[in-house]
C-alpha cells in the first residue's frame, strides 16, 4: 500500500550497531530483500525508519561494514554544497579582475 506521506515502522531487534543495519522489505516482484531506510534510529531495543508504503518489513544486516550511510550521504550535500560556492566565488573573481584589467588598458590608452 503506498502512502502519501512517510511513516516510521519500529522493529524490535537483538543488533547493538545500527550501522549496520537497515529497514527492509521483500520485493514480491523481485523475490528479494530490499533496503527501504539505512538510516535507522535506535531506543529501547527497537530500531526505527521510515517508509512510505506498507508490506512485510525486517531489520536487515546490511552486510556494508563501511560505516554509516547517513553520515556518508549527509556529508556528500556539505561537500557539494561548499564545492558549488567555492565555483561561484572563483568565477565571480575572475570576472572581477577580468573588468580591472580591462579597465587599467583603458585608462594607458
Amino acid at each position: 500500500t503506498d502512502l502519501d506521506e512517510s511513516v516510521e515502522i519500529c522493529l524490535a531487534s537483538t543488533e547493538d550497531d545500527k550501522d549496520d543495519l537497515c529497514l527492509g522489505y521483500f520485493n514480491e516482484e523481485t523475490n528479494e530483500w530490499e533496503c527501504e531506510d539505512k538510516c535507522l534510529s535506535s531506543s529501547d531495543g527497537y530500531f526505527c525508519g521510515t517508509t512510505d508504503h506498507f508490506t512485510s518489513f525486517a531489520v536487515l544486516l546490511d552486510g556494508d561494514s563501511g560505516g554509516s550511510h547517513c553520515e556518508s550521504e549527509d556529508y556528500l550535500y556539505v561537500y557539494l554544497s561548499v564545492g558549488a560556492v567555492s565555483f561561484c566565488c572563483c568565477f565571480i573573481i575572475f570576472f572581477v579582475l577580468i573588468i580591472e584589467i580591462k579597465g587599467k588598458i583603458n585608462d594607458k590608452r
